[in-house]
């Protein structure tokens, strides 16, 4: 498999299902479950935003400018909350050092659907920014819960046996949006 290929599957939702699964099961373990409300909250905000701007740009066309990025979206989301739970009880450097490393395994996915051309450079940034979004969402709601005593190592060795495991595969939405945006299109749903 191509590099480029290796890096855009770890964008795909056989990926980033399994691995937000992977979160939630981790946060249902500590002491209240706030964190994982939070996560999921986020977790719909990410995906059914985007969701429904991919379905309103199928049903209404030339209304919106661009389709936006799910890989870029949920990448966003799910590694960088990936790194933020690793890095929670870590000290001030390697807490640096991991947000770095999810920026850019985030920033890497977000190239590689421009770079096979996947998408636009507007679709991944507005992809990037309900991510973001998402992503501040949850770390608003994380930083007030009560940390698990946990060890790091009980979330970060089933996140990389799920990513390993599931890289390469799809699962696709798009044809899913694309039908109900284009029933919504045949309903006149724009006028």
């Amino acid at each position: 498999m191509a590099p480029i290929h290796f890096l855009t599957d770890l964008g795909d939702l056989a990926v980033l299902l399994p691995l937000s699964t992977v979160i939630l099961a981790w946060l249902l373990l500590w002491p209240r479950w706030d964190a994982a409300c939070w996560w999921l909250l986020s977790l719909a905000f990410c995906a059914g935003f985007t969701a429904l701007l991919k379905i309103f740009n199928t049903a209404c066309p030339g209304t919106l400018s661009s389709n936006p990025s799910g890989h870029a979206s949920l990448s966003l989301l799910v590694y960088g909350a990936a790194f933020v739970l690793v890095s929670a009880r870590a000290g001030r450097w390697p807490r640096i050092l991991l947000a770095l490393a999810g920026i850019t395994l985030a920033l890497a996915i977000a190239v590689s659907r421009v770079l096979i051309g996947a998408h636009s450079v507007a679709e991944v940034f507005m992809g990037m920014a309900i991510g973001s979004a998402a992503l501040a969402l949850f770390v608003f709601g994380f930083r007030r819960s009560v940390p698990a005593g946990l060890p790091v190592w009980t979330l970060t060795v089933p996140a990389v046996l799920v990513v390993l495991l599931s890289n390469g595969r799809e699962l696709q939405a798009a044809e899913i949006f694309q039908f109900f945006g284009l029933y919504l299109h045949q309903a006149g749903i724009c006028g």
